[in-house]
């Protein structure tokens, strides 16, 4: 996984426009609500944090780069695991500002067109969302990078509905529910979780917040999935124990580049942020294996590279010094996140 995703410059080009002339300390004051309620309603919150226009705007400021970072490393992570995939639409649960459908047009934009042929046009994604405002922006959002040229005429279709209310969802080669489950009341993931697996043909991603009870959620996610048949591609497979004691938490991280207005509204010095999240890919096929993964950054030290990975075996830790040319140089390409084959896993084991 990359370490630093940057938001693409038609994205933070749409964003600024979204947001330049508003007032900081109105977007400042909804930032900072919303983000407590996110974080002390987890799994218990029956309507939407976000309530009003500015609201959407500050989302969109303070939020939306990260959530899209998160977003594109998982599909970077699925274009590894199904490297022949080429998903001709998506169905984006729980929208939001259009994040997932964005960051799939972006990961497979050139395979799409060529398998789509010399035209792009058509429904490239449903979006589901059950905020009026939210899914309004969206629909600006993506109208406003066709109009400029910036994407092809997705045409996609926009639902404003609670996808809990049993509504039929439109299939789709690609399911993604992305920051969508945690703002359910826990009753509810389960029989969502069966409505994904039905609604997808080859692929459901699954993407929380990288904390003990986002962790929790995508547990229950995928006990529930293999359950119903799918074949779990990452980030371990099903019987893997990666955790190093019962206090610990499976969990991934991308550093992401913050505007001078995220800086603002999260009335922060640094000029990134580190966004921790968990996450799941299920498929409706098996994909390409893997022999371990890191599961916590890389301690480089002096003549030697510590890392933390899990492998059917259980979590430990590797050091690979430098004197063992070939591992060393293997480890020092390694990041949080990354999936080692097994003749690199070879190379880095004493």
């Amino acid at each position: 996984m990359s370490s630093i995703r940057p938001l693409p410059a038609h994205l933070d080009a749409v964003l600024n426009e979204f947001t330049s002339g508003l007032d900081l300390s109105d977007l400042r004051r909804s930032a900072q609500r919303t983000s407590e309620t996110y974080r002390h309603e987890y799994g218990r919150m029956d309507q939407s944090a976000v309530v009003n226009r500015i609201d959407t705007l500050a989302y969109l400021g303070y939020r939306f780069p990260a959530t899209y970072a998160a977003v594109r490393s998982v599909f970077a992570e699925l274009v590894a695991r199904r490297p022949g995939f080429v998903p001709l639409s998506v169905l984006d649960v729980g929208a939001g500002p259009g994040t997932a459908t964005l960051a799939a047009w972006e990961a497979w934009s050139e395979t799409i067109t060529g398998a789509a042929g010399d035209s792009t046009d058509g429904q490239f994604s449903q979006l589901i969302e059950k905020s009026p405002i939210m899914i309004d922006l969206a629909r600006n959002i993506i109208e406003g990078l066709s109009q400029r040229g910036m994407m092809p005429v997705l045409e996609p279709s926009y639902v404003c509905t609670d996808v809990t209310a049993r509504v039929p969802l439109q299939g789709a080669d690609l399911v993604v529910a992305a920051y969508l489950l945690g703002e359910l009341p826990t009753r509810r993931v389960a029989t969502l979780i069966g409505t994904l697996w039905r609604a997808c043909k080859e692929v459901v991603v699954l993407v929380e917040p990288g904390t003990p009870a986002g962790y929790a959620t995508i547990q229950t996610a995928t006990l529930g999935l293999a359950g119903m048949g799918a074949h779990i591609l990452a980030p371990v497979a099903m019987n893997w124990d990666c955790l190093a004691s019962s206090d610990d938490w499976l969990h991934f991280s991308v550093r992401v580049p913050r505007s001078r207005l995220a800086r603002s509204l999260k009335q922060a010095e640094l000029g990134h942020e580190d966004e921790k999240f968990s996450y799941l890919i299920a498929s409706r096929r098996s994909g390409r294996p893997f022999a371990a993964r890191v599961v916590r950054h890389p301690q480089i030290r002096a003549g030697h590279i510590r890392l933390r990975i899990c492998t059917e075996n259980g979590v430990g830790d590797v050091v690979v010094p430098r004197s063992r040319r070939t591992g060393y140089a293997i480890a020092k390409r390694l990041d949080w996140g990354d999936a080692i084959s097994q003749l690199d896993l070879t190379a880095l084991l004493p």
